[in-house]
């Protein structure tokens, strides 16, 4: 007698991301994995209660640090920016193109962030290029 071997196809399961593309957990899915967790223990032998009160307690604490980390990194922004906002009037030193020392007057600053620029004689100069930063000279 020939047995014929059969495959049976499984219902496919839908795919659920738990974490962001960048491997990072994030609030949302740190709290879906505490209610699976909840939901799917054994009645009979329930979590400790202190474990999820210090899980809880952890959560808490790395939310506040994120939220302090962002107001830090917003202070740094608006410092930043008032110091290189000073820079507008002043003469400096910049590396060209063809990394020729050029000198102009800063005209003004275009904001970016990490990016920023500024407009020396009508080009815009990346900050990494400013070699030197002089006062303007007043005249005698």
């Amino acid at each position: 007698m020939k047995v014929q071997a059969t495959q049976q196809m499984a219902h496919p399961q839908p795919v659920t991301q738990a974490s962001p593309p960048g491997g990072e957990l994030g609030k949302d899915a740190f709290l879906k994995i505490l209610l699976a967790q909840m939901r799917n223990q054994d009645p009979l032998n329930p979590a400790d209660g202190t474990a999820m009160i210090a899980q809880l307690a952890q959560f808490s604490s790395l939310e506040q640090m994120q939220n302090l980390n962002n107001k830090i990194d917003q202070l740094l922004e608006v410092q930043l920016l008032g110091e290189l906002s000073g820079l507008v009037g002043k003469s400096v030193s910049f590396r060209g193109e063809n990394d020729e020392v050029l000198q102009g007057t800063v005209q003004s600053l275009v904001w970016g962030g990490n990016r920023s620029q500024l407009r020396i004689n009508d080009m815009l100069i990346p900050l990494g290029h400013v070699l030197e930063v002089r006062g303007v000279q007043s005249g005698a």
